[in-house]
Order: structure tokens, then sequence, then C-alpha cells
């Protein structure tokens, strides 16, 4: 099924929908500000568009199998604990240059391929990647002159992982 929340929703609180595993689409309003912790968690959705200026809960979209493609708008800034953890159709997300953090468990047990840390990210949490195991391509950014903002790769972010070739670290981790 598909819902189509309104206009002038500011707020969806935790738990809302999760386990609702007939639930495959949804529409999100742009006066969004605030997803609350799972509040998608364990449905069918296939598709996620984050609107621009949300905030999100930990494990808004964990345990949703189905999900292949989440489109990430530029000015998002973090991305919440456990996020995508077990999202085992995400093979791919391209992430902005406006990701200043990755959270704890974010994309842990997805179904990431490859992913490039874009040069403006920070810190990644502690077991942000973990046991994605199908993650063979692992990529920091920079900028032209090279620079990169990386200062904290969390215990176990990328345990599990069977990262192929050469991973060439930021100076400043």
């Amino acid at each position: 099924s598909t819902i189509t929340l309104p206009e002038g929703l500011i707020e969806i609180d935790e738990q809302v929908f999760m386990g609702c595993e007939s639930l495959v689409s949804i529409e999100l309003p742009k006066s969004l500000k605030k997803v609350g912790a799972y509040a998608f968690a364990g449905t069918a959705l296939t598709k996620f568009i984050i609107p621009n200026g949300v905030k999100f809960g930990k494990g808004v979209l964990s345990d949703c199998y189905n999900l292949s493609k989440v489109d990430v708008p530029y000015g998002l800034t973090h991305i919440s604990a456990e996020m995508f953890e077990g999202c085992h159709s995400l093979t791919n997300i391209q992430l902005t240059t406006t990701i200043t953090s990755i959270g704890a468990n974010a994309f842990r047990w997805s179904g990431l391929v490859s992913i490039t840390i874009p040069y403006s990210t920070t810190i990644i949490g502690d077991s942000a990647f973990q046991e994605c195991r199908n993650l063979k391509r692992l990529t920091f950014g920079s900028t032209l002159s090279g620079n990169n903002n990386l200062k904290t790769i969390g215990k176990g972010a990328f345990w599990g992982c069977p990262i192929e070739g050469n991973v060439v670290l930021p100076s400043k981790v």
C-alpha cells in the first residue's frame, strides 16, 4: 500500500509505522521536520526520498529488507544511528558532501556493494558498516586539493566487510 502524508505535518513520532509489512510506498510532506526512532522500521518500503531539513531518530528505516533506493538531499548533515541497518536490498547510496557524521550501526548488515565517504564527513560511528557482506569497494572522498575532514573511525566500523584492493585513509585519521 501507499501512504501520502498531508502537507503541514511537521513530526512523525517514534514507531508510528513500525512493522507495517504492507507499506511499500510513502510520500512525505515538504513541511516535515522530524521523524522519530524506528518510525518506518520493518516496513516493505522500496524507495525513500529524504526531504530537506528533516532530523531523523535512531533506526528510522532499519530492517526495511526491500529498500533499494534512497534519495539523500544536499543539506543533510547526519546519517542517524541504525538508519539503514538490515536493509539488505540497499546496494548503493550516494552520500552528499554535506554529510558530516555517520552514526553507529548506520549501515550495519545492509547490502551495500560500494561506498564513498564524502570529504565533509568527520566521524564514522562504531560498527557503522559492520557485516556489510557485499561491501567490496570503499573510497574516502577528497577535495580537488586533496583535503579530507575525517578524524574518527569508530570501533568495528568495517568489521566483516570483504573490502578489496587498497584503501587510502585520510591523513588526519
